[in-house]
């Protein structure tokens, strides 16, 4: 019987907690208000340095037992508050202290109806005998109702559980000159069975070369299953399960092949045993009709319930050593996937993916027609010396809007036939400009709507670098929040967006002249505003190495107020999208990263290209902003006279600036969320 123990022991305030603002954080003001267990931890750590004050020989266990027996149970569980609410000024006036602070009765197995029995000691330091009254609340009850502890001396009660079913809980309650309460927990174990798993590999001997776990049952359980012999045995509560496991034989060769061998529905209604079988999964073949070789493939499914998804998959460079089954019913809610990448000769790359519902497959066979596939001629630019780039192609399945990508790394300048099948999917592309193995900047391309057969061509990582739009509402307002997270690298193109390594960035933003607040976050921030009508001005800066577009500032102005109704979330964001838009610069450019020398080969300045605006919203009243730029500098360049001037693109951040990372490439996950 596991011990069940009560976690956790106490509970302190920890929502909204106001501190002075590190210069680290964003946002405004000198205060900040954060929440979870950092903000209440340190009230308790602080409640126990004052009793220590006042108790300088006690130990530790002391100083917990009465903080614990003098806290404030609140409306939960004593397995989501275990004592309650420290309560300092109690804790200060204790007299009589519980041992142990907590009482845990252990998890009975569910056919054990045993009544379980716990002892608790009270503890008297003072010189005068204790008598408590002694009162339980839940399915507790102590061994009698009055206790009385001697003069620095102690006593003992016996409390008793009760049957039940499930995490039972309650308070023993001992009043006397000062009051203690103890929580009591048990967890009396629902209807449950064991699930024995016997694992086989590809020849059918017992096997501990395995990833094996489950998935649902009555709380969405996820819970990975390890096996010794190649048995492994879990308890679990009564219900219907997902079983999967990854099994590795070795071959005569010395590589390893993996079989995902999937049983989507598993009841246990009494002790079961399931065998996972490598034998059950088959080879994964897909062929096209021109030289390729594969760099990079995956197979793997999606399934959700309400409160959770898992997500699991195996990766490799090569389907021919990957294997895949499925025993027993599909299921509705799986989404199946299987893809790759793979290189030909001339510079040519094929990015393939397959979605399918309510099922996973039992092996995967595909012969590819070249002259069936979308084909994007793409002309890549190099922005600095000793770089690489990698292009990801992700297909989405717009029915239930999951994706999966797979990228190539190859060396820049180049440029690339590219062919991805179409099959009723969603494409978009994400370029990743490496130094070494580090992704210096993530270029984020839209939607393309491509056909089969079709050809088209494109170009990555082109200047003009600078301020993009694309993608979404970047600057938003909530309520009274005006929030701000706006890329300032995106390339050339209208409807790309990007993320960039910075070397320093600031953000100001301006209210009827009047400085809201600043950041130390380029184009990023969280600002609080007044509810009312005004005209704001934002401005940012941000400094970048490289010999292109090494700085962008920019200002927009706008007016604003609160929205008149709330609005529902946007594309992962709340709030409105703010009436601003970014002026975009597509010249004629070299392919090589090389500067042009003075005086320029031309004495036109770029042309300007509006980007995609978001129309402002009719509920904000928000007007149509007033955008500045320089066209002599390498991109979008407003210069407000008010925004602070920033380093060279080579001097290191001062203190208090951040390097922003990009955001991490997209790809498939696995485990439980």
């Amino acid at each position: 019987m596991r011990d069940a123990a009560i976690k956790p022991e106490i509970v302190a305030p920890g929502v909204d907690v106001v501190a002075a603002r590190s210069r680290f954080a964003t946002g405004t003001g000198a205060h900040h208000a954060l929440s979870g267990t950092s903000m209440a931890a340190p009230h308790v750590a602080g409640a126990a340095a004052i009793l220590a004050q006042k108790h300088p020989d006690w130990t530790g266990a002391q100083l917990k037992a009465a903080l614990m027996g003098t806290a404030a149970p609140i409306d939960a569980s004593v397995y989501d508050q275990g004592a309650g609410r420290v309560d300092v000024l109690r804790a200060l006036g204790a007299a009589v202290t519980a041992d142990p602070p907590a009482l845990a009765f252990g998890r009975p197995e569910h056919d054990d109806h045993t009544p379980v029995t716990r002892t608790l000691t009270y503890r008297n330091p003072t010189d005068a005998p204790v008598t408590l009254a002694l009162t339980a609340t839940g399915p507790f009850t102590p061994a009698a109702p009055t206790l009385t502890v001697p003069a620095r001396g102690e006593a003992s009660v016996e409390v008793t559980a009760g049957d039940g079913e499930g995490r039972l809980s309650g308070f023993l309650t001992a009043r006397g000159p000062t009051t203690i309460t103890t929580p009591l927990g048990i967890d009396r174990e629902p209807e449950s069975y064991d699930l024995t798993i016997r694992v086989l590999d590809a020849t059918g001997a017992p096997t501990d070369d395995n990833y094996t776990f489950l998935f649902g049952g009555p709380e969405s359980t996820y819970r990975p299953i390890a096996t010794f012999g190649g048995v492994g045995t879990v308890r679990l509560p009564r219900g219907t399960y997902h079983v999967d496991g990854v099994v590795g034989t070795v071959r005569p060769d010395g590589l390893a092949d993996s079989h995902k061998v999937v049983h989507p529905v598993v009841e246990v209604a009494a002790d079961t045993t399931l065998v996972v079988d490598a034998r059950a999964a088959r080879p994964i073949a897909i062929t096209l009709d021109a030289p390729a070789t594969s760099k990079a493939v995956g197979v793997g499914y999606s399934r959700g319930t309400e409160s959770r998804t898992v997500i699991t998959g195996v990766l490799g460079d090569t389907f021919d050593r990957i294997h895949i089954g499925r025993v027993g019913p599909g299921v509705e809610g799986i989404v199946s996937n299987v893809g790759g990448a793979w290189t030909g000769s001339g510079g040519h790359a094929y990015h393939l993916a397959w979605f399918d519902h309510d099922t996973v497959p039992t092996g995967f066979t595909r012969a590819v027609a070249v002259a069936d596939l979308a084909t994007v001629t793409t002309t890549y630019r190099r922005q600095a010396p000793r770089h690489r780039g990698a292009k990801l192609w992700i297909a989405r399945d717009p029915r239930t809007d999951t994706a999966i990508g797979f990228g190539l790394p190859f060396d820049l300048p180049t440029t690339r036939v590219e062919h991805h099948n179409t099959d009723g999917l969603t494409w978009s592309a994400e370029f990743h400009h490496l130094r070494g193995q580090n992704a210096e900047q993530i270029v984020v391309g839209a939607p393309v709507d491509h056909q089969p057969g079709g050809t088209y061509s494109d170009a990555w990582n082109t200047a003009v670098f600078g301020p993009s739009l694309a993608g979404g509402d970047w600057a938003s307002r909530f309520d009274d929040t005006i929030s701000l997270a706006i890329p300032l690298f995106g390339d050339a193109a209208n409807d790309r967006y990007a993320f960039t390594v910075l070397d320093y960035g600031r953000t100001f933003l301006y209210r009827e002249g009047v400085k809201v607040g600043e950041t130390r976050q380029p184009g990023q921030g969280r600002f609080d505003v007044p509810e009312e009508e005004a005209r704001y001005r934002l401005e940012t800066t941000a400094t970048r190495g490289g010999p292109f577009s090494t700085t962008v500032t920019a200002a927009w102005t706008f007016t604003s107020k609160r929205p008149v109704v709330d609005p529902k979330p946007l594309a992962g964001k709340e709030g409105f999208g703010l009436p601003i838009s970014a002026l975009r610069f597509a010249p004629a450019t070299s392919t090589r990263a090389t500067r042009r020398p003075d005086p320029p080969r031309s004495t036109s300045p770029p042309s300007p290209t509006p980007a995609p605006t978001r129309a402002p919203s009719p509920r904000s009243r928000s007007r149509r902003p007033s955008t500045t730029a320089s066209p002599g500098n390498p991109c979008p360049s407003p210069a407000p006279a008010r925004t602070p001037r920033p380093p060279s693109s080579r001097t290191p951040a001062p203190p208090g600036s951040s390097r922003c990372a990009p955001r991490p490439p997209t790809n498939a996950a696995a485990g439980p969320r």
